[in-house]
């Protein structure tokens, strides 16, 4: 099933490149609910429902915890979850203290077989939305 898109316009507020831009934009198609994920895996593997649920429901509590303790989280066949840091730069090592810290960032890394599984996914148009938004603020409007 192809993944659809919609058009959508933003402002490029840069007095440099001053216009308007046109964008691809992922439309969703609905959610799979972790009930009725549970349900498909439950057909695919025999386990019962309630047990597959009760083990992805499990993965909401131990995947934070792992996260939080360092540590990155691996789940065969799809991917990698890991926490990242943003921080400013200090002039020297000794300067680098937890105060450096400005947030971090939940990164996910796809597995080969997923990333291979998407490989050759196509795209439909379903159509324009006229939203205005702004990207970045410039400097001059600061």
């Amino acid at each position: 099933m192809p993944i659809h898109y919609n058009v959508i316009e933003k402002k490029t507020p840069f007095r440099s490149k001053p216009g308007r831009r046109y964008y691809a934009s992922a439309r969703s198609q609905g959610e799979l609910s972790m009930r009725r994920l549970s349900t498909q895996i439950a057909l695919a593997t025999g386990l019962k429902s309630q047990q597959v649920f009760s083990v992805l429901k499990k993965l909401g509590h131990f995947i934070p915890e792992a996260l939080e303790n360092g540590q990155i989280v691996r789940i065969g066949g799809l991917g990698s979850l890991c926490l990242s840091l943003k921080s400013r730069g200090e002039t020297s090592p000794a300067h680098v203290t937890r105060e450096s810290i400005e947030t971090y960032r939940l990164n996910f890394k796809p597995a080969p077989a997923l990333r291979d599984k998407l490989a050759n996914v196509k795209f439909v148009k379903s159509g324009y939305s006229s939203r205005i938004s702004i990207d970045h603020e410039s400097p001059e409007a600061a």
